[in-house]
């Protein structure tokens, strides 16, 4: 993300897959109040008013895949969430 007064320059955010999205500022001119934007609460309301709990099988594998450390905080995190069979991971 960059504001208009700074481009080229901008800032680009990197996150792992555990790492929660942080709340982000949407950049506007320059002076101008920058709004937020929480982009980890829309993520989780768009899954949850789609029902992608119900559709989405959990249990099939990614392509590409994870890293062993990613993989391992995914099928935690879905078994917490009963979104996996325990005997399927």
């Amino acid at each position: 993300m960059s504001q208009a007064d700074q481009r080229p320059r901008a800032n680009l955010y990197s996150l792992s897959l555990p790492t929660p999205i942080p709340i982000l500022k949407i950049p506007l001119r320059k002076g101008e109040n920058e709004p937020t934007l929480d982009l980890q609460r829309l993520i989780h309301e768009v899954y949850d008013r789609a029902g992608f709990a119900f559709v989405i099988d959990y249990n099939r594998r990614l392509s590409p895949r994870l890293t062993q450390a990613d993989q391992t905080w995914l099928t935690e995190h879905l078994k917490s969430q009963d979104l996996i069979n325990l005997s399927d991971s």
